[in-house]
């Protein structure tokens, strides 16, 4: 078979183990940081947008989900009866 001649060698961090390791060194928590301008509307469409760059290299994007007519129907039913129950508690 031969011997393995490519890819990092073993025990190598990959890059988004070093950018989170980094982050945390200067005390960085992208989300925190992003809420807190939301909610203080404070910092910058600057700040904001570099904190959007580099949440997308910390955190994987959540995965579309399609779903059947027959599971929105259910899923609003389950919504609606939700509804009604704290209404009438």
């Amino acid at each position: 078979m031969g011997m393995y001649r490519g890819g990092r060698p073993k025990g190598t961090k990959n890059k988004r183990t070093d950018l989170h390791a980094k982050c945390e060194s200067v005390g960085l928590d992208v989300f925190s940081r992003m809420l807190e301008i939301c909610l203080e509307k404070q910092g910058t469409n600057e700040e904001w947008s570099k904190l959007r760059e580099l949440a997308q290299y910390l955190y994987a994007k959540p995965k579309e989900v399609e779903l059947s007519a027959d599971q929105v129907k259910h899923y609003l039913e389950a919504v609606a009866n939700n509804t009604d129950e704290k209404q009438v508690g």
